[in-house]
């Protein structure tokens, strides 16, 4: 009776520890996944970005041709800050204030 009370005891430990290390594993690959695609929909929107601010330039000093511009993104969403589009307009409409003023100024 005392061998049966340990077989039972001990096959009971390696079934609750099976069950709880594939429920940690579990765990584990829920996490490293919501990582993996946070990750992923950080670096689109970080190129996004990089494509929005640079088309803004380009625009600015009459390179951008709009029939070439192909921009591809994934999960796009608007940036948290709006201001950094005013303050990169307001510095590019200075920078076209002083081009102007140069050019009078040659003329």
């Amino acid at each position: 009776m005392v061998y049966f009370t340990w077989f039972i005891h001990i096959m009971n430990q390696v079934y609750v520890n099976k069950i709880l290390l594939s429920f940690l594993i579990a765990i584990v690959k829920k996490s490293f996944d919501k990582s993996m695609k946070s990750y992923t929909k950080n670096g689109y929107e970080a190129k996004a970005v990089m494509n929005q601010s640079c088309s803004i330039v380009m625009a600015a000093f009459g390179l951008l041709n709009e029939t070439n511009l192909v921009v591809l993104s994934a999960n796009y969403r608007v940036s948290s800050k709006p201001n950094d589009n005013a303050k990169l307009q307001t510095q590019m409409n200075k920078l076209d204030n002083e081009v102007e003023s140069i050019e009078k100024e040659i003329t």
